[in-house]
């Protein structure tokens, strides 16, 4: 697989097995989180995607939704449905806004955001959006929250996407953090100088602090499984090392017997 990547000139990585593999598999807590924290109020679609632009991601959430598709994740969350694999915190947000407005992105012309076909893709606001959240909000009993700072909303929206990085590295489907790292770099827009999720865990948040905040939002929001952390993450803790050093060890170890 290695060998055939190079040869048509593309960066190949060999992971195992699962649902949405190792890229899709953690966009889905990111993707999720994100319409919670639009869900809570304090903040707009707009300003979301302006803290993750601003962290460095390619596109925000709302963005990156509308350029996919919205039907296509109404879908999937559909079948996840049946087969009763949604999180028990989820929002109805994203389906309603498909259901109920037909708003499914670029394609359209209409998504989380407008589109002038003579602007191209640039992402322009809308009102009927903007009334549909808040209507939302009133019609669930949500009092919206005056204000979520962006450090917060990069903390609930990345700080799970990383943790799901580390149980995919529990479960083999990755060997190694590098392999995610560079995943995230080449496939999903994750900004290069950050070095990776992984590599950005280990090296500018500090594992402790990511354990800290994660067990801080899996009792503040419960429900949401992707906040549980990751038994991995807390072996690493507990021994005082980074994801990085701790799959060197144990490649070292290996390469001893």
């Amino acid at each position: 697989v290695r060998a055939h990547s190079k040869k048509i000139k593309k960066i190949g990585v060999v992971v195992n097995n699962c649902d949405g593999f190792v890229g899709n598999r953690m966009l889905r807590s990111y993707a999720t989180e994100s319409m919670l924290v639009l869900e809570d109020g304090g903040c707009d679609v707009a300003s979301i995607d302006k803290a993750i632009v601003d962290f460095g991601v390619a596109l925000g959430p709302f963005q990156m939704a509308d350029l996919a598709g919205n039907d296509i994740s109404y879908l999937i969350k559909k079948e996840r449905r049946s087969r009763n694999l949604l999180y028990e915190r989820e929002s109805n947000l994203g389906d309603e806004l498909v259901e109920k407005f037909n708003r499914v992105g670029q394609k359209a012309m209409k998504g989380w955001y407008n589109y002038d076909a003579r602007l191209g893709r640039l992402p322009l606001p809308s009102e009927e959006v903007s009334k549909f959240v808040s209507d939302y909000r009133v019609s669930k009993g949500i009092v919206p929250l005056s204000h979520v700072p962006d450090h917060v909303i990069v903390e609930r929206v990345i700080y799970p996407l990383i943790n799901e990085g580390f149980k995919i590295l529990e479960e083999n489907i990755a060997y190694h953090p590098n392999d995610i790292d560079i995943i995230y770099i080449y496939g999903y827009g994750w900004p290069a100088w950050r070095g990776g999720p992984m590599f950005f865990a280990d090296q500018s948040v500090g594992l402790p602090k990511l354990l800290s905040k994660l067990e801080e939002f899996y009792h503040t929001y419960p429900g949401s499984d992707y906040f549980k952390p990751s038994a991995l993450l807390q072996t690493c803790v507990s021994k005082g090392i980074g994801v990085q050093e701790y799959y060197n060890q144990r490649a070292s170890m290996k390469s001893k017997l």
